[in-house]
């Protein structure tokens, strides 16, 4: 079977995916040779506020684990990110996600769709 190779722009597929949270806990994704493997955690988040405007604040955990807090990603018609997020390089190269969520209550298990890029050209 032929390999597949996905591009957008400058930048190349390197995950695309859907997951369900279980039980509400944060979502985990893992990317990367296991001696280097990088480590993005997804924690959803709602506030009291009447705005409930979107916020994503990341938050470094080690050289190779992230979190993303994401803050009132509530909207059971979905909402995401307007632009993929850097978060991060791996072999000289930047690594991206954009997400997409919804659910069927704000406060049921929340659906993420996710895509992982890598850019094709080394960082600088």
């Amino acid at each position: 079977m032929a390999d597949v190779l996905i591009k957008s722009s400058s930048a190349e597929v390197v995950a695309t995916g859907t997951v369900i949270s279980f039980n509400g806990e944060p979502i985990e994704i893992s990317y990367g040779p296991t001696e280097s493997r990088l480590k993005l955690i997804l924690i959803f988040k709602s506030e009291n506020e009447t705005s409930k405007k979107l916020k994503i604040i990341p938050k470094l955990i080690s050289n190779t684990v992230l979190e993303l807090h994401m803050y009132n990603f509530d909207n059971t018609l979905g909402t995401g990110t307007l632009r993929p997020i850097l978060i991060g390089t791996l072999g000289g190269k930047n690594l991206y996600v954009h997400l997409r969520t919804g659910g069927i209550t704000p406060e049921s298990d929340k659906t993420i769709h996710f895509t992982l890029y890598r850019s094709i050209e080394k960082s600088t």
